[in-house]
């Protein structure tokens, strides 16, 4: 029988990663990207003894920047190398926590075998927001790498005159650009697509270089453009300040920035999601006891 695949980009909360783990259960197989500004060492202790593959090489993801595309693509390519015939491969972060066990979750995608977890609105609707996204050059990624202060500084500065400057960056205006949640759910045959693609077509990877949060709109406009998009959750309309509500499978506050902690419950419980985003071990360790009793059954 086919098994679910998660792909997991970390980069904090070892102890969080660890009990992520243990809740996805031992039945699927797990990708793991730890950020590379961080010590793996601390992650690979508290996943001893688990089946959790660590992705190489280690990218330093920049916020909004098209290093988190990169460092997505390198979990799906071992993913996809693996020739594990998986049922969906699901992206996870390391501060995602299960909403459901894995049998509820596997049962979701064998009801709907080729369904494209992955809702997006079209950007051309929202040209004073979205559109500026991806027609405006982004300075997102460090430019200077090291530890020195007074470099890190001023590439700061260098990167936010850049901003200001609003240069333009060249969208192809034959491809429909699509946003949505970075965090969807994708057949095999999809994921396999997309990489086909990427690795085809290296203008597409160069024109997202410098667009704003492209882990937003890189793949959600490759499905879009393609015949997979006939089995994606899909096109939905725009609708300003909503975008938490284009979540496939997880829960997000509309903030998209708070934290979950025990408080939440009723929210939690009553949700009919497949994960909850945000928790930690710091804010979160009564809710989640509270989920792996009432929910997850462990």
């Amino acid at each position: 029988m086919k098994q679910l695949a998660y792909l997991i980009l970390a980069h904090a909360d070892p102890v969080h990663l660890a009990r992520l783990v243990q809740a996805l259960g031992d039945q699927a197989d797990i990708y793991v990207h730890i950020d590379a500004k961080s010590s793996v060492e601390q992650f690979r202790a508290a996943l001893i003894g688990t089946k959790v593959q660590f992705v190489m090489p280690r990218i330093r993801v920049a916020w909004a920047g098209i290093s988190i595309v990169n460092a997505t693509l390198s979990l799906m390519r071992a993913a996809i190398a693996s020739n594990n015939k998986y049922h969906h491969i699901i992206l996870l972060s390391g501060a995602d926590y299960p909403l459901l066990n894995y049998q509820d979750i596997l049962h979701h995608f064998q009801a709907n075998p080729n369904r494209e977890s992955i809702r997006y609105i079209d950007m051309r609707e929202s040209k004073n927001h979205y559109m500026r996204q991806i027609n405006q050059c982004w300075f997102k990624e460090p430019w200077f790498s090291g530890q020195n202060h007074l470099i890190q500084k001023l590439d700061k500065v260098v990167r936010k005159l850049g901003n200001w400057l609003a240069l333009p960056n060249k969208w192809p205006l034959e491809i429909v650009p699509y946003f949505g949640s970075q965090w969807w759910a994708l057949t095999p045959e999809c994921v396999s697509y997309i990489l086909k693609v990427v690795d085809s077509n290296p203008d597409y990877l160069r024109v997202n270089r410098f667009t704003f949060s492209p882990d937003e709109h890189f793949f959600h406009t490759l499905v879009g453009n393609s015949n997979f998009a006939e089995n994606a959750t899909g096109l939905e309309s725009y609708r300003e300040g909503r975008t938490y509500l284009l979540a496939n499978l997880h829960l997000l506050h509309h903030s998209l920035q708070k934290w979950y902690t025990i408080d939440d419950w009723n929210e939690i419980a009553s949700s009919k999601k497949a994960f909850v985003r945000k928790v930690s071990t710091l804010a979160s360790e009564d809710l989640l006891d509270r989920i792996d009793k009432e929910l997850l059954k462990i």
